[in-house]
């Protein structure tokens, strides 16, 4: 959940859940906060990311493989 409200899951790939994940990662930085990301498809594309505002060095990842 973000800031106590309910998580929802979206399952239809190109539904754009990465990119939510990352604008919400980037603002939670902004804010200078820790942002922690559980990354199932060990997909992430750190340019676009990083356009997006998010720190790389900052983000908790935990990814499908650890």
């Amino acid at each position: 959940g973000v800031g106590g409200l309910k998580t929802v899951n979206l399952w239809q790939e190109g539904a754009g859940k990465s990119t939510l994940a990352d604008h919400i990662c980037a603002q939670v930085q902004k804010e200078n906060g820790t942002a922690y990301l559980f990354d199932t498809e060990s997909a992430r594309e750190k340019k676009y990311t990083q356009r997006i505002g998010v720190d790389p060095e900052k983000l908790q990842v935990f990814s499908a493989k650890d």
